[in-house]
C-alpha cells in the first residue's frame, strides 16, 4: 500500500483532505501531516511516502523550495501541489521539479481523486516494469554465469578447478 504525506499550515484543510477521500480504496493510506515546510521536508525524507499533497505558501519554507530541496535529496516520490493562487510562475516552478499536478484551493474532489488514481496506475505500471527488468537481469547473469562455467571446465574430466571457480565468483 502507497503513503500519502499531507502538508498544509490550516489544520482544517489537513483533516478535510484525510477525510475527503477513501484513500484505502485507491490503495493508500495517510502517514503523517506537516503544518510548516520545515516539518514537511523533515517527513518526506525521513518517510519517503508515494506521495505528497503540499501547500505552497507555509510557514519555515515555501512548498516550491521543499520540492526543491527533496528533489535535490533524492526524493522520487510524487507532489501534488495544493495553492490558493493560479500563479503562472508556481506552475512553472512545479513543472522544473517534476510535480504531478497542481490544484487550486478550494480542492475540487473530482480533480484530486482522478489525480491519486492516474498515479495509482503509474506506480503499478512502474513496480511491474522493475519486477521485468529484475527477472530479465537475473536471467541474464544465470545465462552468463552459464557460458563462462561452461567455458572453463576441463575438457577430459569435465570439472570445474576450485581456482577456476572462485576467479569466477571473485568478478
Amino acid at each position: 500500500m502507497g503513503t500519502v504525506l499531507i502538508a498544509d499550515d490550516e489544520k482544517n484543510i489537513r483533516e478535510g483532505l484525510t477525510c475527503i477521500m477513501d484513500w484505502d480504496a485507491y490503495g493508500f493510506q495517510v502517514c503523517g501531516e506537516a503544518a510548516n515546510g520545515e516539518e514537511a521536508l523533515h517527513m518526506i525524507m525521513e518517510m519517503q511516502p508515494s506521495i505528497v499533497l503540499l501547500d505552497l505558501h507555509m510557514p519555515k519554507i515555501h512548498g516550491i523550495e521543499v520540492i526543491r530541496m527533496a528533489r535535490e535529496q533524492g526524493y522520487e516520490g510524487r507532489f501534488i501541489i495544493l495553492s490558493g493562487y493560479s500563479d503562472f510562475s508556481y506552475a512553472q516552478s512545479a513543472i522544473r521539479y517534476v510535480v504531478t499536478n497542481y490544484l487550486t484551493k478550494p480542492i475540487d474532489e473530482d480533480e484530486l481523486q482522478k489525480t491519486v488514481g492516474q498515479i495509482r496506475e503509474d506506480l503499478e505500471k512502474e513496480t511491474a516494469k522493475r519486477g521485468s527488468l529484475r527477472r530479465i537481469q537475473t536471467k541474464a547473469k544465470d545465462a552468463v554465469l552459464e557460458e563462462l562455467l561452461a567455458g572453463v571446465e576441463d575438457k577430459e574430466t569435465g570439472e570445474i578447478s576450485e581456482e577456476d571457480l572462485t576467479a569466477i565468483c571473485l568478478k
